[in-house]
């Protein structure tokens, strides 16, 4: 790949990156599971789930909100108009929800059971709005083309907080001091983009913000805050069916066999880099160009992802040991569950409906998938137990994924036939599956001469990934390459 320029190349550096600040990030993760008590870690979970909650509420789809309206007008004053209106209107949204959580804070101590929970509480105040201001600063990042700079200081950051939080778990051991590593990290970061925006000539202007714009903006945001307030409520609810039915304890073997892991890393990072693409693409109407950008992206996040994530499941409990200590190995089966989430996850991403204003289809699938992620979670847990959960999200998420799907292609004048070879999907899955076969009976003459889970690792997951990668590479190279020439 001698051509690291252009959309592909912008992202593949940001997926390298992102995988070296992920292994930092599973280092720190390992670090805090190895020397905290599992009470201190599920509390510590508990704050980072109202913190993602509250976000995701607070952040009011102003993010998309930046990359529509600063997109479509960054050639003139308007565009620097819109930015500084949104950011204004987050401010204020982001003090609304510190009045609520004051007013809700008793139900909060019921609910959860957890008198540690409640000197706590400050950081539910300050780290949403840190964390939206990030997110929306990163969109204008992207916009004026400064993808590679996000990942080096993603990087810097995946460092700093591998040491700091090394010294706070190892020495000092309080939930609180790890906390305020973040806080710090946070603000660290926000003035670091307010900065380089501003040499680049985006501001931040009490004298810009025009009150009249907020009709249309809020016209736009609402659905896309309904889909990401729901979508992310739908991602933490069995969290909170799981806090609300157990114990801090239980809350932190879940929160760790349902972690998120980097197996979408390529998809991430192709995300990033061509959200403004698309809307731009999409703004001109050239829906042909569209669905073969569209096309492309979806094999290769479907590939990257499948690729990486389906070789841990032969070797599932050794993985949960190794990423997270032993005390955790009694949730490999919701790992497991969670693994194929991972993988099925590209369907149900939001790129093409945002990008051409189609908001309120995002607002209206998520709205109904929280619906049913709410009853099924809590019928599956009475069935189930604490597996319970896992399996409706899940069932949820393939539901979910189908229809936006379906409604993408159709926002682009197509069907789901035409922009996904499925056909092509399911040989290549065929082939996947009968590689992790093989590596699943390597994994259990290994584990005949071996015990440390690393060498375990390394020997059955380095020998599936080798041969997934010599299998697919062409088809790998062909995506890549499509998505290049642009």
């Amino acid at each position: 790949m001698k051509n690291c320029k252009g959309v592909a190349g912008d992202s593949i550096s940001l997926a390298f990156v992102k995988i070296i600040t992920t292994v930092l990030g599973l280092a720190t993760t390992r670090i805090l599971c190895s020397f905290l008590s599992k009470s201190d870690y599920g509390t510590y979970s508990q704050v980072l789930l109202l913190v993602s909650s509250v976000s995701s509420i607070t952040i009011l789809g102003m993010s998309d909100g930046i990359n529509y309206y600063y997109n479509n007008n960054k050639r003139d004053k308007k565009g620097q108009e819109y930015v500084s209106t949104i950011f204004f209107m987050q401010l204020i949204v982001s003090i609304l929800g510190i009045i609520v959580i004051t007013i809700i804070r008793p139900q909060l101590m019921i609910y959860f059971k957890n008198d540690n929970l409640k000197s706590l509480l400050v950081f539910v105040y300050i780290l949403p709005l840190m964390q939206n201001l990030i997110s929306m600063l990163q969109v204008l990042f992207i916009s004026i083309g400064e993808a590679k700079k996000i990942a080096y200081r993603n990087f810097i950051i995946s460092v700093s907080n591998l040491i700091l939080f090394t010294i706070g778990s190892y020495y000092i051991r309080k939930v609180y001091i790890l906390l305020l590593f973040t806080t710090a990290l946070n603000g660290i970061q926000i003035i670091y983009f307010c900065i380089v925006l501003f040499r680049s000539g985006i501001t931040f202007k009490m004298r810009d913000i025009k009150l009249g714009y907020t009709k249309s903006i809020l016209k736009y945001c609402i659905p896309m805050a309904m889909f990401i307030m729901t979508n992310s409520l739908s991602r933490d609810l069995d969290k909170y069916v799981v806090s609300a039915f157990t114990n801090a304890e239980t809350l932190a073997m879940y929160s760790n066999a349902s972690r998120i892991l980097p197996f979408d890393i390529i998809m991430i990072s192709f995300v990033t880099v061509l959200t403004p693409v698309l809307t731009r693409i999409l703004g001109e109407k050239q829906y042909i160009k569209a669905q073969k950008v569209y096309s492309s992206f979806l094999m290769i996040s479907y590939l990257s992802t499948v690729i990486l994530a389906a070789g841990i499941i032969p070797v599932a409990s050794n993985a949960m040991c190794f990423l997270y200590s032993e005390k955790y190995v009694e949730g490999t089966s919701i790992f497991v569950i969670y693994i194929i989430i991972d993988i099925i996850r590209f369907m149900g991403l939001s790129l093409v409906l945002s990008a051409t204003g189609n908001s309120a289809i995002l607002m209206k699938i998520s709205l109904v998938s929280l619906g049913a992620n709410a009853i099924l979670n809590v019928i599956l847990f009475k069935i189930f137990g604490v597996i319970g959960p896992a399996i409706a999200t899940l069932v949820v998420m393939l539901g979910a994924g189908m229809v936006t799907l379906k409604c993408s292609s159709k926002a682009m004048n197509s069907t789901i036939l035409r922009v996904f070879n499925i056909k092509e999907l399911l040989k290549k899955t065929m082939v996947i599956v009968m590689i992790c076969m093989v590596e699943y009976i390597l994994s259990r003459l290994v584990i005949k001469f071996f015990t440390n889970n690393f060498i375990i690792l390394a020997i059955c997951y380095g020998s599936y990934l080798m041969a997934a990668l010599l299998i697919f590479k062409k088809s790998i190279i062909y995506y890549y390459k499509e998505l290049n020439n642009i």
